[in-house]
């Protein structure tokens, strides 16, 4: 069973063009912010990934005004978070057992 204590939030990729122009992305940005906001409210860590915001663009604004409440976003330049050593080291020192991942191409 999840609990907020043994819980993380993973927001993986939400940026740029392909944020905006995703099927649905009104319905993908409103659901991603009910979640933001729920585990804000219950104290769960938030981890916000974005690949190569440089070139592919930053999070989107609307979910960035969320996500910068409690969180900085970590960039990596694999396509898997799992290549960055910050994203390992977050998750290693939280120590959830659970990880709820978010995101475009989750």
């Amino acid at each position: 069973m999840l609990t907020a204590k043994d819980s993380i939030l993973l927001i993986v990729d939400v940026q740029g063009q392909l944020a905006q122009i995703m099927n649905q992305t009104a319905q993908l940005h409103h659901n991603l912010s009910i979640l933001i906001s729920g585990a804000q409210l219950l104290d769960i860590p938030i981890i916000w990934i974005e690949q190569l915001p440089n070139k592919l663009g930053q999070t989107s604004p609307e979910l960035v005004r969320l996500l910068e409440k409690s969180t900085q976003p970590i960039a990596k330049s694999h396509f898997s978070a799992w290549q960055c050593q910050d994203i390992q080291t977050q998750l290693k020192q939280l120590n959830r057992p659970n990880v709820l991942l978010a995101g475009i191409e989750t």
